[in-house]
């Protein structure tokens, strides 16, 4: 088995999924530089938690966390598949490197930038740090 390369991709605008002038393409083209991953894990500090929070959702929601933006963003709607074991690995690492964390069912910001099919499973999590899986 092959290991895919670890990268980072900021979200950006919460208006990158619908404007054109934004980089979406450019995220597109470079998921193509890859094989299909089995899962992503996603961090997040977009939730205000304590500690570190993976989520263990099987079918996690899309969480609109913005607003006064178009209607058309909050109408989008990530339908990935959790990958509650890898929030749970994700929430032990942490655990046994002396940082305590925790697990929710809570899922992952809108994103339709096409860098990820939506059907690959992925978790995001929460705190100063959220963990996020998805599984394929």
């Amino acid at each position: 088995m092959s290991r895919l390369p670890t990268v980072f991709i900021s979200h950006g605008a919460p208006t990158l999924p619908i404007d054109a002038s934004m980089p979406s393409a450019e995220f597109a083209s470079f998921a193509t530089r890859f094989e299909r991953p089995r899962s992503i894990l996603m961090l997040s500090a977009h939730w205000g938690t304590a500690q570190p929070v993976a989520s263990i959702a099987e079918r996690p929601e899309t969480i609109h966390d913005f607003y006064g933006f178009p209607r058309e963003l909050y109408e989008i709607h990530y339908r990935a598949p959790g990958a509650p074991e890898l929030g749970k690995q994700a929430a032990t690492l942490l655990t046994q490197a002396g940082i305590p964390s925790a697990i929710t069912e809570h899922g992952p910001r809108p994103r339709r930038v096409g860098a990820v099919a939506s059907d690959v499973p992925g978790r995001r999590d929460s705190g100063r740090t959220a963990i996020h899986t998805t599984a394929s």
